[in-house]
Formats: structure tokens, sequence, C-alpha cells
């Protein structure tokens, strides 16, 4: 692309010269056109010193502009289309009309993979918002992917689209099609995927689901095609079933069906029979040959290099397509809007010039307003203008690069590092690398060459390793010259891991998968029961957290008032049990806690709060213990920037709370959490569904803001865990295709935070109301973590994750130990966390646990074979769990390696 670096007057002056040589060519309407486009332009230089550009993939560049006369934030992504390789692909939400909207960012992420690799995209066409599961109104205009249509109608839109994914052309079109039977006689096909109405024939393929949903009014046969698809081309079809006066025929994902009422009705009783070869043309109005991608917008900004007249002047944030005068650059453009002082959007006008400017011969206007969204390399890079965040939208256009990630790997790393599981279970292998431009990229099981030593085991195409053998030993996984390594144990003793989930069609009795009931979960170690605490509105349930299996109802007798009595549930770490109300406004209908000292005991309200007119219980979080006044409890209020702080005096909860005001956002969105860094004047984390999670001071100044391109803005409550020198923050994330928890590294900071794990989705059902659900965990020993996750009307599941519990000097440093040393802990005393370090001078099986005064073990930190070698082993009281007690005193950790045994003492002081 050209860059006009140029000053106003000597472009002006230049493209001034240009009028006049059209002036032989146009009419006088066309030079005052091209005129006002020369005014807006030299007012907005396209590329300056405001700009920057950044080169992403293999012929795909990304500009950001920043002009402040507007001010205009303006993002352009430019995909070279010289290059074999890059192509243009549509994709439809979760790829089935009807079925819910999905965001651009998540449709970038599900479609790339090695070979598919999705560089940029933007949201696509305008569509029914207000009803996503209805697939009739779902999209406005016809689309096409992957050379079908998803969709089709008869009418004239604006459209963009591609044939063979490089051919670019923008028209306006509509569908049309004709079905001709075995005999010769023929009708027209009105549309694809839509109603079938008065004397309609509608063909329905995999993009409607799996039935027709058509009524008892209707002729229907079932296809299979026994040639390849190709748009306005006849297309061969065997009959493979009838009915007449059924309607809602089922369909496989590689079958179609003709449904037909009045005349076409009577066409495919007379005309069409089972075992029959019937022709189909499937194409487009105007005949535009094999396309095989089609996106509707409009109205259209530039046709032939010209700005057409007529177009809205109203301002809003934009998203527009446009391509050069040869088709080997295609231009995707958003402009933010409605944030004053940032960005306030632009006329149709105004955006029409832009794209002509840029180098434009065709372009078109896609959806805009809080839909507009731009996705470079996995990541939104503009700011949408909706309250949430990025809006859930129809459809999006991709742009892909179709080559393997090990054409383009520079470096490439496995996780977790170790891997501890029971002879039972598989464990998935991550394989992360980066290209050659620093992107994450994902990389499959069948690039990496997989060697297992000292056990027994294989590991699939999907990157899970499947055990044969207990014992422990070494993964080493490589790509090319590069290789990483794994440690592995595997434990003949069964890991309590379950799922109950929708996902799997096992769902509890006790949970609604419609009735948004189940809220909230926390885990407590209590009586010598590992226990999970659930909120099933209006109920606090007592479930097995070995097992799932419920065991009990906590006694709820005497709560009253909110709109809901009991919506959340946390444990204290002395195992007091807390509840919490859910209101609207606490001013006329206080926020209420409650609390229960024990599984049978009643409950006893412990808070009471009307201060404000917020909306509080949707989350709240309880840290610290009772017992010694440490206990504290955390509520954000939704739809503000508002924390609420409550501190405990004298065995009580003061019933005044620190009032705490966020710094660098407004409004965290509803079912907002907050969660602490730990004990006292702490940085804590908020999350809500209008961001993605924060890191504040303890007085609300802004710290660090998680990436949405690691973490959905559909994410909520939180939980965060300090152990063996790292920090991660657990999340829930809701909706589609989540329902689930994600891990997150945040040892180097918030802001360079890295995926470390995403527990499997739970299921698909809606969870709109509240968008709830809730995550805990609890530390097993030998660096596994338990995550639980409770996704609203989804499931419940235990899942687990491993964490590296050592850091062992390089031995190509130092040389091997002379003995077996056990070393004093330091810093000790300490608070909350230590370091112990040991020696090995041999391969050995070793152990390190911790006792307490009386000789009771606490927790077992190492049960493995390890190499010879210095260790130093970080220990933190908060790797335990938030609800694991572990007080003041002394205590001793042993060492144990072959004959090798040694303990020494180490205080804690809370």
């Amino acid at each position: 692309m050209k860059k006009l670096l140029l000053n106003s007057q000597l472009f002006f002056h230049i493209c001034k010269k240009r009028c006049i040589q059209k002036y032989r060519e146009v009419k006088m309407s066309r030079i005052v056109s091209l005129l006002f486009a020369l005014f807006f332009i030299s007012t907005i230089v396209i590329y300056g010193q405001d700009s920057t550009m950044k080169i992403v993939g293999p012929g795909f560049k990304y500009h950001s502009v920043y002009k402040t006369s507007g001010p205009y934030n303006i993002k352009i992504f430019e995909v070279d289309l010289t290059n074999p390789k890059n192509k243009l692909k549509t994709v439809l939400s979760k790829d089935v009309l009807g079925t819910g909207f999905e965001k651009t960012s998540s449709m970038s992420k599900r479609k790339s993979k090695s070979g598919h690799i999705v560089m940029g995209a933007v949201n696509g066409d305008f569509y029914g918002i207000s009803a996503p599961y209805n697939p009739y109104t779902f999209l406005v205009g016809s689309m096409i992917s992957e050379k079908e249509f998803t969709f089709g109608r008869p009418n004239l839109r604006p459209l963009f689209g591609t044939i063979d994914e490089k051919k670019l052309f923008m028209d306006d079109m509509g569908f049309s099609g004709t079905v001709t039977a075995s005999n010769e006689n023929s009708l027209n096909l009105n549309c694809v995927n839509d109603t079938v109405v008065t004397n309609y024939l509608v063909l329905y393929n995999k993009y409607f689901g799996s039935s027709t949903l058509s009524n008892n009014q209707v002729a229907e046969v079932k296809l299979k095609p026994i040639t390849d698809f190709q748009i306005n081309s006849s297309q061969k079809f065997i009959v493979l079933q009838k009915t007449t006066n059924t309607g809602n025929m089922s369909f496989s994902s590689s079958e179609y069906v003709l449904s037909g009422n009045g005349t076409a009705k009577t066409f495919l009783t007379d005309y069409v029979n089972v075992g029959d070869t019937v022709r189909i043309t499937i194409g487009t109005n105007p005949n535009r040959g094999a396309i095989t991608n089609l996106v509707g917008g409009g109205p259209k900004l530039v046709v032939n290099g010209v700005v057409p007249t007529g177009l809205s002047t109203d301002v809003h944030p934009r998203t527009a397509v446009g391509f050069n005068l040869d088709s080997t650059k295609v231009f995707f453009v958003t402009v933010d809007g409605r944030q004053t002082g940032f960005s306030i959007g632009m006329s149709l006008p105004q955006l029409a010039n832009y794209m002509q400017g840029i180098g434009c011969y065709q372009a078109v206007n896609l959806d805009g307003g809080g839909s507009t969204t731009m996705v470079v390399r996995n990541e939104v890079v503009n700011s949408p203008s909706d309250a949430g965040g990025e809006r859930s939208v129809a459809n999006a256009l991709l742009a892909v690069c179709e080559v393997s990630s090990t054409d383009i790997l520079d470096s490439f790393y496995l996780q977790p590092k170790q891997i501890y599981i029971d002879s039972s279970q598989s464990k998935k292998i991550n394989i992360n690398g980066k290209d050659l431009w620093g992107y994450q990229i994902e990389l499959s099981s069948n690039d990496v060459t997989w060697q297992i030593i000292g056990i027994s085991g294989s590991i699939d195409t999907l990157g899970f390793f499947h055990p044969t053998s207990i014992g422990s030993g070494l993964i080493v996984g490589r790509v090319g010259a590069s290789s990483d390594t794994i440690q592995v144990t595997v434990t003949g003793t069964k890991i309590p891991i379950w799922s109950f989930s929708a996902g799997g069609g096992n769902l509890p009795s006790w949970l609604s998968p419609t009735g948004s009931t189940e809220r909230g979960l926390v885990y407590a170690y209590k009586n010598g029961n590992h226990r999970l605490y659930v909120v099933s509105r209006p109920n606090a349930l007592i479930l097995d957290a070995n097992t799932g299996d419920q065991v009990g109802t906590l006694n709820t007798s005497g709560i009253s008032g909110g709109t809901f009595t009991l919506n959340d549930i946390e444990v204290s770490t002395d195992g007091v049990i807390f509840g919490a109300n859910l209101t609207v406004n606490a001013s006329t209908d206080p926020f209420k806690i409650y609390k229960w000292n024990d599984e049978t005991s009643a409950p006893v309200q412990v808070l009471t709060y009307n201060g404000g007119a917020y909306r509080l219980g949707d989350k709240f979080t309880v840290v610290g213990s009772t017992s010694d006044n440490s206990a504290v409890i955390y509520a954000a209020v939704a739809s503000s920037n508002r924390v609420l702080k409550w501190i405990m005096s004298s065995g009580n909860f003061i019933s005044t709370p620190t009032e705490i005001i966020l710094s660098g956002v407004t409004n965290v969105g509803t079912s907002p959490a907050v969660y602490p860094k730990g004990l006292g004047s702490v940085n804590f984390f908020v999350n809500g569904n209008s961001i993605t999670p924060r890191e504040f001071t303890p007085s609300g100044g802004a710290v660090a803001t998680i990436p949405s391109s690691v973490v959905d803005s559909r994410s909520n409550s939180m939980r965060f865990i300090e152990a063996f020198g790292k920090k991660f923050l657990i999340t829930y994330q809701y909706g589609f295709p989540n329902e689930n928890a994600k891990v997150l590294n945040i040892t180097n900071g918030a802001a360079d935070a890295v995926v470390y794990e995403t527990t499997p989705s739970l299921g698909t059902n809606a969870n709109t109301v509240g968008t709830s659900g809730d995550v805990a965990y609890r530390y097993y020993g030998n660096g596994v973590y338990i995550i639980y996750v409770l996704a609203t009307n989804n499931g419940i599941a235990a899942h687990q994750i491993n964490v590296d519990t050592l850091t062992s000097i390089d031995e190509k440093l130092e040389q091997i130990p002379g003995a077996f040393t056990l070393f004093q802990n330091y810093p000790n005393p300490f608070n909350p966390s230590t370091a112990i370090s040991f020696q090995l001078s041999a391969i050995s099986h070793v152990t390190l646990k911790v006792f307490d005064l009386l000789g009771r073990e606490v927790l077992t930190l190492i049960n493995e074979e390890l190499k010879s070698g210095s260790y130093n082993y970080p220990f933190s009281i908060r790797q335990l769990t938030d609800h694991y007690t572990l007080s003041s005193g002394i205590y001793f950790y042993q060492l144990r390696a072959g004959n090798f045994s040694e303990t020494k003492k180490m205080i804690l002081l809370q």
C-alpha cells in the first residue's frame, strides 16, 4: 500500500490535477463528489505520523490510525492476495442458524488451526439482534460459506464475495435456483434455509440444524449429493426418503431436504420419488460463477472507484470491506464510535471517502454500531462501543493463511511441565508455539515427534497422553531441531475428578438445565471431609467433593429478603460457611449475609447493608479467618465501578463497609466478582461481563488488565493461587463455546497473562439469566490442583491441573552434589511463603512432607522419583486452598530420599 505522507496542501494539489483529468470523462456531479472526498481526506490524512503498521503474517498488515481531528480510532487490516496461501472465508455463528450469536473473536479462534490460520477478522452482515434463536431472521442477507449457502433469499442486496477465495467481487445479488426431476420437469427453488410459505420450494442443509421445522402442510424429500458442490452449477442428488403432510423432516449434516408447499408440494408429490436422481442448480442472481464465500452488507461505499451519492450522514461506529482495482489487496476497516473524546465514528460518506483514499476500487459497508469489531491474530484490536465490550454477532469475515503451523514456527513449548495422574486417566498436552512474527500459534499432536521414556503409554492425535503402566518417566516432544520435555508420574491411587454435565448427558437431578437456579460454589475441608457447597436457589446443597454426589442440605430456615434469599456461598479459612442474598436495590431491600458454623447449624445473620441503591449479591468473596478477626468480605456493585469491603472487629463484621471507587472503568458489568491477592491491604482483581479481569490497588488504582486475547469478557467468578513461585488466576467463562474455567498464569503480571489450562465445556444450554457460574479449587498434592466448575444450566465438574512443583538448577552448570542434604527453609519464620532447598547425590524416590507439632501429617509436597541435582521448592500456605486451616505455629518438614531422612523445623506467623 502506498503511504500518503504528503502534507495536506501538496496532497490536495495532486488530487486536483486528477479531478481535472476526470472532468473530461465524467459529469460535473462526480467532480463535486470527488472534491468533497479530497476535502475530507485532506483533513484526515490516510497514513501519517499518527499511525502504525505491523506485519502480522505473510502478506498481512495491521494498521492502527488515530486522528485527533474527529477524533477517529481507525483500524485497517490489509491482505495481500498475491500470496497463494492467503484466502478470505466467511463463518456463521456456531455454524447453525438460530442457535445463538457468537463473538467475532470466538469465531476467529474456533476456525483457526494448522493449515487454516486466521490472521484477521471483522464482523459481517446485519442480523436479527433481538432474536438469536430464530433461524429465519438470523441473517438479513444471503450468505455462502465453503461453497454452500448458509442462507439464501431472492431479494437483491449489496454482497461481497469471493470466487475460489481469491477473485473478489461486489454486487447487488440474491439467491436463484432450479430443481429438475428425473422426468425433466422443473420448478424454481425459492430459497435456502428459510420459511416454507405458500407455493415455495425450500432447500435445507446442515446450516439449518438437523430438521426442517416445517408444518404438516408440506411434502418433503431427503437427498444425498452424488456430485461435488459448486455454486451456479447443477448438482445431482439421490432421493432417500419422501413424506407428505408430515413436515419437520430430520436429516444429517451430509444430507439435504427439499420442502414444498402448494404448487411446490404438488411438484414433489407428482414428479419426485425415492431412488430418483434430481438435479438442483443452486446459484445467484446475477450469476457470478463459482462463488466460494459471500457475506451481506450495504450500502455500497465505492463503486468502480467512485463514491455514490445519497449515503446516510448519520455518525456511528463502522465496519467495511473493500479491495483495489486488480483484486490483489483487500482492506478490512473499522472506525470506533459513540465514545466521546476517544472516537466519534463516521458518516457513510466519510467512511466511503476514507475507503477510496486507502486504495479501494470497490467497497461495501458491513454491520456497524455496537457490532463493529476487528480481530487481529485472535485479539480484539478496536474498542467496541457496547458497555459490555465485544458484541456477539451472526457471522464474520475471515482472512486466512493456509499454511502449516510448522512452516512458520519460530519456537514451541509443551504444557504442563509436570503430569501427575492416576492410571485410569488421560492428560491433554498443550502444544504451544510462537511464529516468525511473535504470535502464539497452535500446533497439533501430529506436528510433534513423541518419545516416552521410563514409563509405558501413548499420545493420540489430539495430544492426550494415555498411560499403560504406573511409575515415573519423561515425555519428549520434538519439532524439527527443537524439543521440550515433560516429567510424568502415574499413580495407582485414583485422583477424585468427575463431571456431571449437559454436554455429557448426565446432569444431576438437582441441577436445572433451564431454570438458572445454580449460582454459587465453594470448596472446604470441614470436619475431615472434602466438601462442596452449592447454591441451588433457594437451597444450599452439600456435595462430596471426591465424587460430586449430594450428601445433604444446609438449614435455610429464617433466611429472608432480597430478590433471591440465597444466591452465592463462601467459606472462611477456619471453616465458617457464609451465604448471601441477591438484591437489586440494597437501599430498599437490604443486602444480607448469613453464616453457618457447621453443616447442621441454623443460619445466623452476620451482616445487613442498606447504604446505597446498589445491586449486590451476584457474587461475594470471603477470605481470612473469623477466629482471629482476619476475615474480609468483598462485594462489587453491579453495573458500576464500586467495590465494598467489610472487615472484622471483636468477632463481628463492621456494618459500614469501605467503599472503593475503581479508576479506569465506569461499568464492570453484571455479575461482577472480586478476589484479593491475600489478606489485609492487598491488591485485588475485579471481573464482570463488561471487562476482562483487572487488577487494582487497595484504594482502587488501576494496575493492569488481562488481555481479551487470553480470557473471554463473558467471565466473572475468580480464584487466585500463589504456589511454587508462580501465580494463577482461575475464572469462570459463560456462553458458547465456554461454560468452563480458564486458568491463567499471571506470574509476570496480569497484562502478560498467558493461558495455562482451559477446562472442557460443560454444555451449550443457554446461560443468559445472570450469566452465572462459579469456580473453586483444592490442592491435592504433588503439584495437582482440583478445579471445580459450576456452569449454570450446564453442569458441575472436578477437573485436574498440574503445576510445576520444582525448580532444578541446570545440571550442566554445576557438579552433581556429593551428598544428600536438606537445608533450612528461607525465610524462617515466614508468612505466607518460604522456600525449601535440598540436594540429591543420586537418582532417588523422594518424599517431602509437612507435619504439625503433634506429628500429624499436614501435607505431602513431593512423592516422586527425581534425578540427582539441587532443588529449590517454593512453598506458600496459599497453595493449599482458600479454605484449608493452617494456623500460626511450629511445623516440621521431612525429606526422605532412599535411605536418607532428615527433618527440620519451620515457623509460620499469620
